[in-house]
């Protein structure tokens, strides 16, 4: 059997070579092509095509680590969870976010400083199956993090999952030209946004039998332009 209830997810990496539309159906194989029994981890390489023509839409791979003991999590069905995102209200986030509301989940999107852009995204999804919250905080702030999650407990009434989808604004600035305070934005936004959030979940995930957090990356490192 493939890894699954209690595995530990550990990284995943798709490409996608096809555009796969809404109603389409689609045929997944998934194989295990290598296990490290030294680091119980195993290696699953992914495959996807369309069963109309049979045309590869998407393929990858996908790292898992076999627990010593299979920890049974209460996941709850996503119409019934609560979930954080950040950047949540523009971008990949905002995407996220919709989708989660089709699903029936309450949403708690956060934005660092475009509010019209978040009242726009809260006039769109009016009418969605799940509950939109929008707040403004800036994840580099660790006050402004511990803030939300005073001001939120109660209205959410305990939280299932986290994606962190926040990210500054991508640079095509040649490395010779590029300062420390561009780097500390990254790192403070991956990094120690990410911490201080999950940190401030941890209590929520216990609580609630469990929980799950998703970190969204980007692939500019897989490209790099040449200098």
């Amino acid at each position: 059997e493939l890894p699954g209830r209690g595995s530990l997810w550990m990284s995943s990496s798709i490409e996608f070579h096809a555009p796969v539309y809404v109603g389409s159906a689609v045929c997944f194989e998934a194989t295990v092509a290598h296990v490290s029994r030294a680091v119980d981890v195993v290696l699953i390489e992914i495959r996807a095509s369309r069963e109309s023509d049979g045309a590869m839409v998407l393929s990858g791979t996908a790292k898992v680590m076999i627990l010593e003991e299979n920890v049974a999590l209460s996941y709850r069905p996503l119409h019934e969870q609560h979930v954080i995102v950040s950047g949540g209200t523009r971008g990949l986030g905002r995407i996220i976010s919709r989708t989660l509301l089709d699903a029936g989940a309450t949403v708690l999107a956060l934005y660092r400083s475009d509010e019209s852009a978040a009242a726009a995204f809260s006039e769109e999804c009016a009418g969605r199956r799940g509950q939109l919250l929008t707040r403004r905080c800036d994840v580099r702030d660790s006050d402004a993090v511990t803030t939300l999650f005073a001001e939120v407990d109660d209205e959410l009434e305990g939280i299932d999952s986290f994606v962190h989808a926040a990210s500054p604004s991508l640079q095509d600035v040649p490395f010779a030209e590029l300062d420390w305070a561009t780097v500390q934005s990254f790192l403070e936004t991956y990094l120690k946004g990410c911490l201080d959030i999950v940190r401030c979940c941890v209590p929520h995930f216990r609580a609630r039998g469990g929980g799950r957090v998703v970190l969204i990356g980007s692939e500019a490192v897989q490209a790099p332009r040449r200098q």
